[in-house]
C-alpha cells in the first residue's frame, strides 16, 4: 500500500516488482485462510485449489525475476535494468497460469475422469480430502518442481551476486 500511495516510490524501477509480488501473495494468503476449509462443495474447492496454486507459483515467479533484475543491475556494474513492462507482467502470469492449467486438466479430466467420482470414498487426485490444496503428483510436478526450478535461479542469482 506505501508503494501506491508514496509516488516518489512508485517512480522508482523495483516498485512494479515488489508491487505484483505483494498482490500475488495477498490473494494467495486470502484465499489460503477464508478457502481452505471449503471443502464441501467439490468444484468450489478445486477453483480454491486452483487460485491457491496459481497466486503462489507467481509470487515465486515476481521473486524469481526480481532477483534476476538484482543480478544484471550489479552484474553488469549498474548496467541496464530489465524494465517491469506489459511483457514481463504477462509472462510471469502466464507462465504460472500454464502451469496451474496443465496440472489441473492432467490431473482433473486424466486421471480423475477414469475413476468412479460417483463412490463414496472417492478422492480426487488434485487435491486432498480435508482441505483445498495439492495432493501427490499434483503438488509435487505442478507446484513443488517450479518452486524448485526457480528457487535453483534465484541462488544462482544470489551467489553471482555476493561474489
Amino acid at each position: 500500500m506505501i508503494y501506491t500511495a508514496v509516488k516518489q516510490l512508485r517512480n522508482k524501477k523495483p516498485t512494479p516488482y515488489l508491487v505484483n509480488l505483494c498482490i500475488s501473495l495477498l490473494v494467495g494468503y486470502t484465499v489460503f485462510l477464508f478457502g481452505i476449509p471449503m471443502t464441501d462443495n467439490r468444484s468450489v474447492c478445486h477453483f480454491i485449489t486452483a487460485l491457491m496454486q496459481f497466486a503462489f507459483l507467481s509470487s515465486w515467479g515476481w521473486m524469481t525475476l526480481y532477483s534476476i533484475v538484482v543480478f544484471k543491475a550489479i552484474g553488469r556494474a549498474f548496467g541496464k535494468v530489465l524494465e517491469a513492462n506489459v511483457k514481463t507482467t504477462v509472462a510471469v502470469y502466464s507462465l504460472a497460469l500454464l502451469v496451474v492449467i496443465v496440472n489441473a486438466c492432467s490431473t482433473l479430466l486424466g486421471v480423475d475422469a477414469k475413476l468412479d467420482q460417483d463412490d463414496i470414498s472417492f478422492e480426487s487426485s488434485y487435491r486432498l480430502g480435508n482441505m483445498c490444496w495439492l495432493r501427490n503428483y499434483s503438488l509435487y510436478f505442478g507446484f513443488l518442481v517450479p518452486v524448485g526450478i526457480m528457487l535453483i535461479i534465484n541462488m544462482f542469482c544470489f551467489i553471482a551476486v555476493v561474489r
